[in-house]
């Protein structure tokens, strides 16, 4: 697909004549996962060998979703030339940031690997449900792009908003704590939906009980945002020309 083509070369240019390339993402990661694993496992008595997998899926995820809404809101006002320029449908251009930024994703997962070798846990066949929680992410994540895409170029409000509420989303969101540990404002995390599209994909992988509930809810909350974004895009894909 040209749009996925776009997408890797946009990374490749990015890290053009750098020592590692794209591995800067991987190596970035690693460090902020060795930094806060060790940093918060002491601070809140958890045992390193549960919380750095913990932590390191957590952020993954949340990096893919976190980057992805923060650049949405200007993802067709940062494109004007080509949408008014080239017979282009915006759903292309939405579809080559989110490939992108899984392409990102994937550079950031490669750490699970190693951490995989230093913090061993067992291979089960349940740790296949990540891939319907992934799938679950990507669809939430595109559709919410394209939505955000919309506003963002009718309102120029939308993208500081945004990036003032991701940073609180993180804080509220169980990625550097448990939500064993938030029992007295358990509504933060039950009404998150970040927090069961994290789970969706971390549950599976982590040793312990899979969060059937959570993969359930993001499988709904995707396919409902899914058409809700088709419904704004077929009403409001003329107007876009005029917006940006």
């Amino acid at each position: 697909m040209l749009w996925s083509r776009l997408a890797w070369f946009e990374i490749l240019s990015k890290y053009r004549k750098t020592f590692l390339g794209p591995f800067w993402l991987t190596l970035s990661m690693g460090i902020t996962i060795g930094f806060l694993g060790v940093f918060y496992s002491k601070i809140l008595g958890q045992d390193l060998r549960s919380f750095i997998p913990y932590l390191a899926v957590g952020l993954v995820v949340w990096g893919f979703l976190s980057s992805m809404l923060q650049e949405a809101p200007q993802i067709f006002t940062s494109n004007r030339h080509i949408i008014l320029n080239m017979p282009v449908r915006v759903e292309n251009i939405v579809l080559r940031m989110v490939v992108r930024m899984f392409f990102v994703m994937l550079h950031n997962a490669v750490i699970l690997l190693p951490i995989a070798v230093f913090f061993p846990f067992e291979v089960r066949p349940a740790m296949l449900l990540a891939f319907p929680g992934l799938f679950c992410v990507l669809l939430f994540g595109y559709s919410l792009t394209l939505i955000f895409g919309l506003a963002g170029a009718r309102f120029r409000d939308v993208g500081p908003t945004v990036s003032a509420l991701m940073g609180m989303l993180f804080l509220v969101t169980p990625i550097i704590w448990y939500p064993s540990q938030m029992q007295n404002i358990q509504f933060l995390v039950e009404f998150n939906p970040f927090y069961h599209l994290i789970e969706a994909v971390r549950s599976p992988l982590i040793p312990g009980e899979v969060n059937v509930r959570s993969l359930g809810i993001s499988g709904l909350m995707a396919i409902a945002l899914f058409i809700f974004s088709l419904f704004a895009l077929r009403r409001y894909r003329y107007r876009l020309v005029f917006w940006i």
